[in-house]
């Protein structure tokens, strides 16, 4: 042992750790390579995945909320309101519709999320009419594949 620290060059087992030492490192490179990657396009995904946005100017007549949720919920049924997201002008422009997991209740849907595709849709609205000018789902495409790569490696809940 006392020869291995005088003199760590012609230690037997400094090879077998370089080798062990340069392939983990690969490894954690390329997985932290992937994972700011992913990230760094993940940043712009509402805005690219629901671009243009629409409407920037204030509504003169817009469509009551409760009355925007029922016509989007008319026009997907099945599906639950998850949120009513805001332009800069404060017009509804956007609207989160969930379809909850087969044979859960109320508390079952929050608790375990689907991604299954067609469960998961982002409308894009007219404040003033409440029609869908766009319907976005979630779980189909690039950004899905990119979202599934970035949080779980594409290994589901082992990831």
């Amino acid at each position: 042992m006392q020869s291995s620290l005088l003199n760590p060059r012609n230690w037997r087992y400094r090879k077998w750790f370089f080798q062990v030492h340069l392939y983990a490192g690969l490894g954690v490179g390329l997985l932290a390579l992937v994972a700011g990657l992913s990230g760094a396009a993940l940043v712009y995904s509402p805005e690219l995945e629901l671009a243009p946005r629409w409407g920037s100017d204030a509504v003169a007549h817009l469509m009551p909320l409760d009355e925007l949720a029922e016509r989007a919920l008319r026009q997907y049924p099945g599906f639950q309101l998850e949120a009513i997201r805001f332009d800069a002008a404060g017009n509804a422009t956007q609207v989160h519709l969930r379809k909850p997991p087969r044979g859960s209740g109320a508390a079952g849907s929050k608790a375990m999320k689907s991604r299954q595709p067609g469960t998961n849709l982002h409308l894009i609205v007219d404040p003033e009419t409440g029609a869908a000018l766009k319907a976005v789902d979630r779980h189909t495409g690039v950004w899905s594949f990119l979202r599934d790569l970035h949080h779980d490696l594409l290994a589901g809940k082992a990831g």
